[in-house]
C-alpha cells in the first residue's frame, strides 16, 4: 500500500483548482463580467440584483474524481488528465451557472425563450426586454448591458445573416427605446 503523502495532495489539488478556473474563465467568459454580489449562506447563495431584489438558489454539486498511477504517470499525462478535468468540471458548471441564472431572471421577467432556427428574433425579443438609458449625447448607451445565450446557440449567433428586415426591425425597437429612454429621462428632471 502506498502512503498516504497529504502534501503533495494538497499541492495537486491546489494546481487542479488553478486549471479549473482558468478552464472555466476559457469556457464562459461572460460571467466573469457579469455584476453581481454574492451572499453565501450554508447549502444556498443569494444573488443581489440591481434593483435590490435578493433571489435566493440552491448549490448544486459538482463532483469528479481524478486517479493516477504514480508508476506509470508523467507529468505531461498528469497536466492533460487535469486540463481534460478542469475542462470538464467548467462545462458542468456552465449549465448550473445558466440555470441558475435562468431561474435570477424568469423571477424578474427577463427572460427569451430562443428561437434557434431564428436566433436574431431572440435577440430582437430580449432588446424589448431591456430598459436602456442615454448616454452623454442623449444616445442609447449600450455598455451597460449584456444578452446571455449558451454556447449552442452562441456557435449560430455567429453564423447568422441578418435580412434587410430583420435589421428595420431592430432599428425600429432601438428608436422606441431611445425615445423611451428620453421621454424617463425629461421626466426624471421635471420631478427631481
Amino acid at each position: 500500500m502506498l502512503p498516504d503523502l497529504p502534501n503533495f495532495k494538497r499541492r495537486l489539488f491546489k494546481v487542479q483548482l488553478e486549471f479549473y478556473h482558468w478552464a472555466q474563465k476559457k469556457q464562459m467568459p461572460m460571467l466573469k463580467e457579469a455584476q453581481n454580489s454574492p451572499i453565501h449562506e450554508g447549502n444556498s447563495h443569494t444573488i443581489e440584483r440591481n434593483d435590490g431584489f435578493q433571489d435566493k438558489n440552491e448549490f448544486s454539486k459538482i463532483s469528479w474524481e481524478l486517479t493516477l498511477d504514480p508508476s506509470s504517470e508523467t507529468l505531461e499525462s498528469v497536466f492533460t488528465k487535469l486540463y481534460d478535468l478542469a475542462t470538464v468540471t467548467a462545462e458542468k458548471y456552465e449549465r448550473i451557472a445558466f440555470d441558475q441564472l435562468d431561474k435570477t431572471l424568469a423571477r424578474a421577467g427577463q427572460t427569451t425563450i430562443s428561437n434557434f432556427e431564428n436566433p436574431y428574433e431572440s435577440i430582437i425579443q430580449a432588446f424589448e426586454k431591456i430598459q436602456f438609458t442615454l448616454d452623454e449625447n442623449g444616445n442609447l448607451d449600450l455598455s451597460n448591458h449584456q444578452i446571455f445565450v449558451g454556447s449552442e446557440l452562441l456557435k449560430k449567433i455567429r453564423r447568422m445573416k441578418v435580412t434587410s428586415d430583420q435589421r428595420k426591425r431592430m432599428d425600429l425597437v432601438l428608436e422606441r427605446k431611445q425615445k423611451e429612454a428620453h421621454a424617463r429621462e425629461a421626466n426624471r428632471k421635471l420631478v427631481g
